[in-house]
């Protein structure tokens, strides 16, 4: 089955996600402390070695319109906003494929030199996965 996705993310050995969530008035669709640890299947995994704040939203119209919107949602975000933040990003994940990894379509899409000077201004690193 197929999924296309974007996420806002910021990483941080010092970062405290609720730090984060005050400062940006968004509540994450996910996050965790420094230290956290899963549980699967009754194992507790590494404890992660950074904080981490995500804000994930599904792409179901064109990718130029859903990463707009998503934008105009950080629209006061800059580089320094998040300062406890060691990486921020924008991640682009376009699961094509089905569960034998046969690619079951193609995804066409493209990024205005306008929408990329948003995503520099706001100190984003660009990440894009086709799976």
């Amino acid at each position: 089955m197929s999924s296309k996705t974007l996420k806002i993310v910021f990483l941080g050995s010092k970062l405290d996600p609720n730090n984060v969530t005050n400062t940006l008035g968004i509540t994450p669709t996910d996050s965790y402390e420094k230290g956290f640890q899963r549980i699967r299947n009754g194992k507790k995994s590494k404890p992660r070695n950074v904080g981490m704040w995500c804000y994930k939203s599904e792409i179901t119209s064109p990718l130029e319109d859903e990463l707009d919107s998503l934008l105009a949602m950080f629209e006061e975000l800059s580089a320094t906003s998040i300062h406890e933040a060691d990486r921020s990003s924008l991640h682009i994940y376009l699961g094509l494929s089905n569960d034998e990894s046969v690619i079951e379509s193609s995804f066409d899409f493209s990024i205005s030199q306008k929408t990329l000077n948003k995503i520099i201004k706001m100190g984003l690193d660009l990440r894009v996965t086709i799976n």
